[in-house]
């Protein structure tokens, strides 16, 4: 995540690179990132839910993702959306093993 601003407006602002790690489309795979994380929206049921930006589009929140290739989206999964997860599933002491 050591981008230039400039950088980061051209490559992922207006680009397609991984918003992570900068990487094109064209070197890495890709599997995108839900904005809102997808374990939020299926525990709300949110898939089907409609947002409306401030420009008016109008976007699915189970659509409204954003350019992520497959190896940071893995690791953001497992470093920090899972143990988020789990906190919220079981609470503080569900994730720490305190009981």
């Amino acid at each position: 995540m050591l981008f230039s601003v400039d950088r980061f407006i051209s490559e992922i602002v207006h680009g397609s690179g991984c918003f992570i790690c900068g990487a094109s489309p064209a070197s890495k795979q890709f599997n995108d990132e839900h904005v809102i994380p997808d374990w939020i929206l299926k525990r709300h049921e949110l898939h089907s839910g409609r947002l409306i930006m401030p420009n008016s589009e109008d976007f699915m929140y189970g659509r409204y993702v954003i350019p992520c290739c497959v190896e940071c989206n893995t690791e953001m999964s497992k470093f920090l959306e899972g143990p988020i997860s789990a906190v919220f599933d079981r609470g503080i002491q569900g994730r720490s093993g305190l009981s």
